[in-house]
């Protein structure tokens, strides 16, 4: 990996955020966040969930950035961005309704861009309970109850739910028909926890869904907004708000004799 892509590694917060000339509240991107990895990015931002791949030119000046969309609303199209990187702050300037590449770090009305500074999370304490959240989802579980738009599924459909966890990647499974394959990724700091799905196969692919959850020893309760939907604040689902709540139960393994 060459030397600037290798300097962007890692989980950036936004802190602050301009758009074409209008400084945005705190409260419009709170917890918004992009983590690069390799040549690829996934970005939780006001809501949505997007992911794809970056390339960059440190030999222009200022430095130049590309970010092609592969996954969520923004799927298909590409962001073309100027950077600045000093230590662990991270200043980009991008485009995101315009098509021209902007040329100082500043936005105005009309332009469409935006203007954002990061911060790099730090710490080994933060990335150690990333990794453990992920590990603690890992395996097999069975389905124990569930709630699909304030509805309770009937007990003899539930128990034909199994949903299968490896790496960042969910199966859910009805009987032997795939109900949702998705990549997730999630914060196990956040209060309630969060964790957002991106649909990788089926006529939903690419879409994103944001959700909660909570893990009680071998029990998951996980609480999905429905596609496009705000993230939920409770494990609750509404009738008539979408989504769903599952409660999860892990297979033990058999021990061979």
């Amino acid at each position: 990996m060459k030397a600037p892509l290798a300097a962007l590694q890692g989980t950036w917060e936004i802190v602050a955020l301009e758009v074409e000339g209008a400084s945005i509240p705190v409260g419009g991107f709170r917890g918004s966040r992009i983590i690069v990895k390799g040549g690829t990015f996934s970005t939780v931002s006001m809501g949505a969930t997007y992911g794809g791949t970056l390339t960059v030119d440190a030999s222009k000046s200022p430095k130049t950035l590309e970010l092609s969309f592969k996954s969520g609303p923004e799927k298909g199209t590409k962001s073309l961005a100027i950077y600045e990187l000093h230590g662990d702050t991270w200043k980009l300037c991008l485009t995101v309704t315009g098509h021209t590449r902007p040329t100082s770090f500043a936005t105005k009305p009309g332009s469409g861009h935006a203007f954002e500074i990061l911060k790099r999370q730090t710490g080994k304490s933060s990335r150690e309970a990333l990794l453990d959240g992920i590990r603690e989802l890992q395996g097999e579980w069975s389905l124990v109850a569930a709630v699909r738009d304030g509805q309770e599924l009937p007990p003899s459909f539930v128990a034909t739910g199994k949903r299968l966890v490896k790496g960042n990647v969910t199966t859910v499974l009805f009987g032997k028909e795939v109900y949702l394959e998705a990549a997730f990724t999630l914060d196990p700091t956040s209060s309630p926890k969060t964790i957002d799905y991106i649909v990788t196969a089926g006529d939903s692919q690419g879409e994103a869904q944001l959700g909660i959850y909570a893990l009680e020893g071998d029990t998951v309760t996980y609480c999905l907004a429905a596609a496009g939907q705000p993230r939920p604040t409770e494990l609750a689902i509404r009738p008539g708000a979408g989504g769903a709540l599952t409660v999860w139960k892990r297979k033990k393994a058999t021990k061979k004799k």
